[in-house]
């Protein structure tokens, strides 16, 4: 009965967020005179102009990035998102590079055309979102314009792994990559709504992100604390195991596996009522526990 309630509630909430939003055409003020024939041409693709900006690039000041939608109600390609870069000069408007994304909007992030990373030049950072509860529909790109090239700079955050926000952890200036990891997302002895989720964290160094979690202890610390205060007050399994499996990965992502592994089994030999005295907890608790032995290399 558990498991059915879950569901019913999951497939509410995707249907009560994944609604369309309908394409939003900005005024064109401040476009280059040459742009009006690019306009043509982004009509012809099928696509609408929805925001633009002139980054801060001292090379090129005439450089332009465009966000463009296609009309997603009545395409059958479904909704199609574009950020492309122009360059405007006497001689007009071209186009340089630009790089497709399906099925997401595209917006401005507040950070847009700053230096996050604290490496001389302004970044592009664009909002990617769908709507829905899936984990990987709310997504942030960051970009760079290099030698008249779009760099994702974001890019070597793939898999099952989605860059979701951006984080001082250090307080010096250069903001880290958190992103999501959906691995457990659809793992199947849990519900989505109490799947476990973890982090990871990504650091700017020598020109690119590389995965630096195990260098910020105290970020997830915090998260274990806060998972801890949680366990007394859950009455219900499938939440116990959730966040149970939650505290095991976030002591993995700082490097303490062993301490996590440990604190994982003290938590499994619960004696709640509540929680013990489920067929549920019957069912699934050994399975859980066997297939985390094997994700971790934790042998008897």
């Amino acid at each position: 009965m558990q498991a059915r309630w879950y569901g019913i509630v999951f497939l509410w909430v995707i249907f009560s967020f994944c609604a369309v939003v309908q394409p939003t055409t900005v005024p064109q003020q401040d476009l280059p005179d040459s742009f009006g024939e690019v306009l043509e041409e982004i009509q012809r693709d099928g696509l609408e102009l929805r925001d633009y900006l002139y980054p801060y690039n001292d090379g090129f000041p005439n450089d332009l990035v465009t966000l463009l939608e296609n009309d997603a109600v009545h395409s059958a390609k479904g909704l199609v998102s574009e950020l492309r870069i122009y360059r405007s000069d006497s001689e007009g408007t071209q186009f340089l590079d630009r790089e497709i994304v399906a099925g997401m909007h595209l917006d401005f992030h507040e950070l847009n055309n700053t230096d996050i990373n604290r490496d001389g030049s302004s970044e592009i950072v664009i909002w990617k979102g769908c709507g829905g509860t899936a984990w990987s529909c709310q997504q942030i790109g960051v970009y760079q314009i290099r030698k008249n090239r779009l760099i994702n700079l974001s890019k070597p955050i793939s898999g099952s792994l989605f860059p979701s926000s951006l984080v001082d952890l250090e307080q010096d200036g250069s903001l880290e990559i958190i992103a999501i990891e959906t691995r457990w997302e659809t793992y199947e002895h849990l519900p989505h709504p109490v799947a476990p989720t973890v982090e990871e964290t990504f650091a700017w160094s020598n020109g690119s992100y590389r995965r630096a979690s195990q260098e910020y202890p105290h970020y997830y610390q915090q998260k274990i604390n806060h998972i801890e205060s949680l366990m007394d007050q859950i009455e219900l399994p499938y939440d116990y195991l959730g966040n149970s499996i939650k505290l095991l990965l976030n002591y993995d992502r700082m490097g303490q596996t062993k301490r996590g592994w440990e604190e994982f089994e003290r938590l499994l030999q619960t004696e709640s009522p509540s929680i013990v005295g489920t067929d549920v907890w019957q069912s699934i608790k050994d399975p859980i526990l066997e297939d985390f032995k094997i994700e971790l290399g934790q042998h008897d």
